[in-house]
């Protein structure tokens, strides 16, 4: 008896597909450990490099590699983002030049998960905010009445939480004076994630007149 070659073809493309799902693997993998050697080298160059006293001239600059993390650091790294801009929001294009990646993948990530994150509102094109409790948690059923009211109040505590790390880089900054505070110090003094901070100033920050980038990683408010 003749094999099918239906069967023939199916078998193929099981085997294929194992295939492509290890070495997908091995990509992820490889993809995240270029991420924790970037990150390394980022905080070296901020330990090394002495604080200016003024705006130095801008030197040609070569476009750094674009890196793809993989979909749960990326997750995990796209709420603290809203986390930490508020009601402002965020933007597809800064946030992807803050984490390194290509606006695709974030504009994907965005597009897959707003019905998984019910939390996550587009304001316009390309332009996301945070509401309610920004956990990450997966979409459940509708809360009956009972349950209505106290997730309402831990909405309005989050809101508040966002804006108490605005206020307090916004108030360490205005204590550092002319000369400003590094964003690992300014983390360390906040006992914030250093990467929260690194990801305000390159999103609420930088809508901010009056904070300003006077070296590497290091900021200063403007009186």
């Amino acid at each position: 008896m003749k094999n099918n070659p239906r069967i023939e073809r199916l078998k193929e493309m099981m085997n294929l597909e194992e295939k492509r799902v290890a070495l997908q693997q091995q990509l992820d993998d490889i993809m995240q450990r270029m991420a924790e050697l970037k990150d390394a080298l980022l905080t070296d160059s901020e330990e090394a490099e002495p604080t200016p006293s003024r705006r130095p001239a801008k030197a040609p600059s070569q476009k750094a590699p674009t890196i793809t993390p993989r979909r749960g650091v990326l997750k995990d790294r796209i709420m603290a983002a809203l986390e930490a801009a508020g009601p402002r929001g965020v933007r597809v294009k800064e946030l992807a030049r803050a984490l390194g990646t290509k606006p695709v993948n974030v504009h994907s990530w965005f597009h897959s998960s707003m019905k998984r994150y019910p939390a996550i509102k587009k304001i316009e094109g390309g332009h996301y905010r945070l509401e309610g409790s920004g956990s990450g948690s997966e979409k459940r059923s509708a809360p009956s009445k009972s349950s209505a009211k106290p997730a309402k109040k831990k909405k309005t505590a989050t809101r508040g939480k966002r804006g108490e790390l605005t206020a307090k880089i916004l108030e360490a900054l205005k204590d550092a004076g002319s000369q400003g505070i590094s964003v690992k110090d300014l983390a360390e003094n906040l006992g914030a994630n250093y990467r929260n901070i690194y990801i305000w100033f390159a999103t609420t920050g930088k809508k901010n007149p009056s904070v300003e980038k006077v070296g590497p990683a290091q900021y200063r408010l403007l009186s």
